[in-house]
Order: C-alpha cells, then structure tokens, then sequence
C-alpha cells in the first residue's frame, strides 16, 4: 500500500525521489516524509484533490457531491442490471405503496407547476379583470384554483 501511495506522491510531485535505472531509490527524508503525508492526507479518487484524513472519505465535497446526485451512473452495467431487477421485484410486491409513491410525486409535480407558472386573464369573469396576472395554486375540473379558494375557468385565461 504504502509502495502505491509513493507512487502517487511522487506523480504530484510531494516527494522527490532518485532514480536509478529504472527504479527509485527511497532516501529515509523521503520516506519519513511520505509517512507524514499518507496519514495526514488522502487524494480523492476522482480528481486528485487533496482530502484531510479527518474527513476518512475517499472523494472530496464536490466528487461526492456530483456522485450522491447521479448515484445511477456511476454503477457499472451488472450493478445497473441488479438494481433494476430488485426495484421490478419490489414494485411487483408493493403495488398499492407504487400507486401512493406515484400519485404524491404527480401532485407535487402540479403544484410546482401551476405555483411557477404566471397566468394572465384574457376574458370577462367575476373574479379578476382583464388583464390582471395572477399564479394559480391548482385546477379542478375546468378551472384554475386561486390562493383566496376562488376559480377562474380556463378558457378566461392563458399562460405568460
């Protein structure tokens, strides 16, 4: 381990070793101080940054980070199969906790929607003038909900 890890420090140039032919030749200051460095620091193993030990990770904030994001990706093709295979099964055995899953990601995908989308009023109504801008907060069968629990028909309005 400790042969690897000089290697590596001596690629980012942390430990200037000898050479002799075509092997290096570890002087004791060299050594001592890649011992300092192995259990001071750890290189990420994605980018090569230097990581604290206190850390006792293997990527750093941002590797880890982007790695925690796309988890998926970074599987190789069996694990994808794998993972897949156990979430069909899973699916398969919990329909109904399916069907909930499912259903609270559809509304809170709508209420995004309707909560970032600005309307504006195109037609007379009883409840705001032409040409008044507004968000919705849902819609029910023909019309959009407003934050004060009153509707307007869609074919009143259009998007901005």
């Amino acid at each position: 381990m400790l042969g690897f890890r000089l290697e590596c420090l001596r690629r980012k140039n942390l430990i200037i070793l000898k050479k002799t032919g075509n092997r290096f030749l570890y002087d004791r200051n060299a050594l001592e101080k890649a011992m300092l460095i192995y259990y001071s620091v750890h290189f990420c193993k994605d980018c090569g940054k230097i990581i604290p030990v206190a850390r006792f990770r293997k990527y750093c904030p941002e590797c880890a980070q982007i790695r925690h994001r796309n988890y998926y990706p970074f599987k190789t093709p069996k694990q994808q199969r794998e993972h897949l295979a156990r979430n069909t099964a899973w699916q398969k055995a919990h329909p109904e906790r399916v069907r909930e899953i499912h259903r609270k990601a559809m509304r809170k995908k709508r209420r995004e929607h309707f909560t970032t989308t600005t309307y504006i009023v195109t037609f007379e109504n009883k409840t705001l003038p032409i040409g008044a801008k507004f968000q919705a907060i849902g819609s029910r069968q023909g019309c959009l909900l407003l934050a004060d629990k009153s509707e307007i028909p869609w074919r009143c309005v259009k998007k901005c």
